[in-house]
């Protein structure tokens, strides 16, 4: 319990000081870890992103859309799935993303800070 504090507590102050963005979730592709509405931080330190982490990515084919998906480092850039496989579109039809699309890895649920998200 009183790393989870120490954590939640780490996470707000680098929010506080502009070390992360916070994004509210859009959509139901993330259901049932992530719900409509939901405020999310993402750090988007380079290097950070590993297999399962939830990331915040330009979409492909509009980057003014931003998605959050899992990830997944593949050999061609990196795989985004969605937890909710009925909804939202990820690289089942868009395919791999590079590096250079995806913008942070989500670090903190502000609605459920104690749940963990990986």
């Amino acid at each position: 319990m009183k790393n989870s504090v120490r954590f939640v507590g780490a996470e707000l102050w680098a929010w506080a000081r502009g070390r992360r963005r916070r994004l509210v979730v859009g959509g139901r592709s993330m259901l049932p870890t992530l719900e409509p509405g939901d405020f999310v931080l993402i750090d988007p330190t380079p290097g950070l992103v590993s297999d399962g982490s939830i990331v915040v990515a330009h979409h492909p084919e509009d980057r003014g859309l931003l998605v959050v998906k899992r990830c997944r480092i593949v050999a061609e850039g990196f795989w985004l799935t969605s937890d909710n496989q009925g909804e939202g579109s990820d690289s089942a039809r868009f395919g791999p993303v590079a590096a250079d699309a995806i913008l942070g890895r989500v670090t903190l649920l502000l609605d459920h800070p104690r749940r963990r998200l990986e």
